[in-house]
């Protein structure tokens, strides 16, 4: 009981087994999906330049990608100023890449895709910069 009380927060309540199988499923099928591969490292390169061309120029707040409506990590002003909006924009653009890698991946059964979809953004989302002291202007502020 004990090694599951401490598993369950890691897996989502999952269990190991079934998150293991799910991302054995994902991982085996994208390895047989040499197209969708090369289009996932293609996505991240043009993503990744994006974010570095914001970084030197002048660009609007969320000119690259914006929260979700209902996405309230990044609601406050502060996440609209630098150096707080590019970070927030380049996790979000990673999230969105991960969506796109987790998910529509041909002979993924539509159980472990979203097992696999979850998990990952459940991982992803600890690691927000809203999450982080030194990333958080709402917490830099107050302190």
């Amino acid at each position: 009981r004990t090694l599951h009380a401490t598993l369950a927060p890691l897996t989502g309540g999952l269990s190991p087994t079934a998150l293991t199988l799910a991302y054995a499923d994902w991982l085996s099928h994208l390895f047989w999906a040499p197209t969708q591969r090369m289009d996932l490292v293609n996505e991240a390169l043009r993503r990744g330049t994006q974010l570095a061309e914001a970084s030197v120029g002048q660009t609007e707040p969320w000119s690259l990608i914006a929260p979700q409506p209902q996405d309230r990590r990044f609601s406050a002003p502060e996440w609209r100023e630098p150096p707080f909006n590019l970070m927030a924009q380049g996790f979000l653009l990673a999230e969105q890449w991960w969506h796109d890698a987790t998910t529509n991946i041909r002979g993924v059964s539509e159980q472990n895709e979203k097992i696999v979809e979850f998990a990952t953004r459940q991982m992803l989302d600890v690691l927000a910069p809203s999450n982080f002291a030194l990333t958080n202007p709402e917490v830099l502020r107050r302190t």
